[in-house]
C-alpha cells in the first residue's frame, strides 16, 4: 500500500532544491540571503523528517494492528497511532479517537489524547457532527475546520471541551458496512491534505484488522455457544467452571426437561426442540446476573451461581420450575426437574455438580411432585 504518491515524492525534491540566488550589484546583501537560503532548507529538511515519521507510523501500523486478535484493543490502537501520526512525541495538541457507528447515532468507544482526557462512552446523533456525515458521505477521509455553529449541543459540548478547531475523519468499512470513523483532533493548526490521506490509509488498516479480530471472536463465540438455544454450550461451561473465583461459595442447578422424549415421539423433533428453545429462554429469564446457563446434553442444561449461599439457589430454582410451568405450549404443560448443589469456597465444582446430578435424578424418582425445588435440595 503506498501513501506517497510518486509525483508528490518529485514535488517535494523540487521544493528541496536550493533556489538559484541571483544577485544585482548593490541591490542584494549576500549574508541575508545565504540565511535565507538555510532557513528554507532547515524547512525543507524538517519537513521531509517529519514525512518520514509519518510513514514509519503507518509502516509500524501493519504490524500493531494485527498483532490483537481483540476488537476492543485493534480500535485502541488504532486509535493511539492516528493520534501519533498526527503529533510528533512530546506534543498535545492533537488526538485520536475512534466512534462506533449504529443506526444515526455513533459512540465513542475509545481515544487517545497526550493530556490524558478522555470521553470514551459518550454518543451522539451523527448530524449533530459538523464534518463526519460529510465523510460518511464521501466514503473516504475528509478534513477541515470544526465550525461549533454548525455543532449540535453534544458534538459542540466536545468540541469546547477540548478546544478542538480542525479534524480529519476516515469512514472504517467491513464487509460493507460502515463500522466507525477513526479521527484527529487538532488543537492549533490545520491538518494538511497529506495528513488526512494517511489517515484514510490508516482507516483502510484498521478496516483489516478489525474484519480479522471480529471473525475470530466469531469463531470463538460459536465454538462454545449452543446452536439450537443459544446458551453456552458444554465447552463454554467448562470455561467458565475454570475461570470461577475460589474466594466465594458457589452452587450449581442440575436441570432436566420433563418428557421430552414422549414429546419428540408424539409430537416430532421439530415440536421437541421448539419446546427446548422455549425453556431455555426461560431459564436465562430466571438465572441471575452474572450466572452461566448452559445446555449440555439433549434435555440437560445446567446453572452456575458464583457468589450463591444460603437460600439462593433453591429460591432460583422455584422461580425458573414456576416459570417454565406456566408456558403456554401447543404440546402441552412443560416441566422441569431440578437438583441443586451448593458448595463452600475452593471446592471442586465438578464433585459438587456431581452432587446435584444425583439429587436431581433422586427428584424424578421420588413419588413426590418433581415441579417441587425441595425433593432436589443438597
Amino acid at each position: 500500500m503506498s501513501f506517497l504518491s510518486p509525483s508528490r515524492c518529485a514535488r517535494r525534491r523540487d521544493l528541496c532544491e536550493p533556489p538559484l540566488i541571483v544577485m544585482e550589484a548593490g541591490k542584494t546583501d549576500p549574508a541575508l540571503e545565504i540565511q535565507r537560503l538555510r532557513e528554507e532548507l532547515a524547512a525543507c529538511h524538517q519537513a521531509m523528517a517529519e514525512q518520514q515519521r509519518q510513514m514509519t507510523v503507518l509502516e509500524f501500523a501493519t504490524q500493531a494492528l494485527t498483532y490483537s486478535l481483540d476488537p476492543g484493543h485493534v480500535v485502541q490502537t488504532a486509535t493511539g497511532l492516528a493520534a501519533t501520526l498526527a503529533s510528533p512525541p512530546g506534543t498535545s495538541a492533537r488526538r485520536g479517537v475512534y466512534y462506533e457507528i449504529s443506526g444515526d447515532t455513533m459512540r465513542l468507544i475509545a481515544d487517545s489524547d497526550d493530556s490524558g482526557v478522555s470521553a470514551v462512552g459518550t454518543w451522539m446523533p451523527i448530524e449533530e457532527h459538523p464534518l463526519i456525515p460529510t465523510a460518511l458521505a464521501a466514503g473516504h477521509a475528509v478534513g477541515g475546520p470544526l465550525d461549533v455553529e454548525k455543532a449540535g449541543p453534544r458534538a459542540r459540548q466536545i468540541i469546547t471541551k477540548f478546544a478542538l478547531k480542525f479534524g480529519a475523519y476516515a469512514p472504517v468499512r467491513i464487509k460493507g458496512t460502515v463500522h466507525g470513523v477513526l479521527v484527529v483532533s487538532s488543537r492549533d493548526k490545520p491538518i494538511p491534505v497529506e495528513l488526512v490521506e494517511r489517515l484514510s490509509g490508516l482507516g483502510a488498516l484498521t478496516a483489516l484488522a478489525l474484519t480479522n479480530a471480529l471473525r475470530h471472536k466469531e469463531a470463538e463465540a460459536n465454538a462454545v455457544t449452543d446452536a439450537l438455544t443459544g446458551l453456552v454450550n458444554r465447552r463454554g461451561f467448562e470455561q467458565a467452571v475454570d475461570n470461577i473465583t475460589t474466594r466465594h461459595p458457589f452452587a450449581l442447578l442440575a436441570i432436566d426437561v420433563d418428557n421430552l422424549k414422549a414429546i419428540n415421539d408424539g409430537y416430532g423433533h421439530a415440536a421437541g426442540d421448539a419446546l427446548l428453545v422455549a425453556i431455555a429462554q426461560t431459564l436465562a429469564s430466571g438465572a441471575r446476573k452474572g450466572d452461566t446457563l448452559a445446555r449440555i446434553g439433549g434435555d440437560e442444561f445446567v446453572l452456575l451461581m458464583p457468589d450463591a449461599s444460603g437460600d439462593t439457589p433453591i429460591a432460583v430454582a422455584g422461580r425458573m420450575k414456576a416459570a417454565v410451568a406456566a408456558l403456554n405450549l401447543v404440546t402441552g404443560p412443560a416441566g422441569i426437574s431440578v437438583g441443586w448443589a451448593s458448595a463452600a469456597a475452593g471446592a471442586d465444582p465438578y464433585l459438587v455438580l456431581q452432587r446435584a446430578d444425583a439429587l436431581l435424578y433422586a427428584a424424578k424418582a421420588s413419588v413426590e411432585d418433581p415441579r417441587n425445588p425441595l425433593s432436589a435440595t443438597a
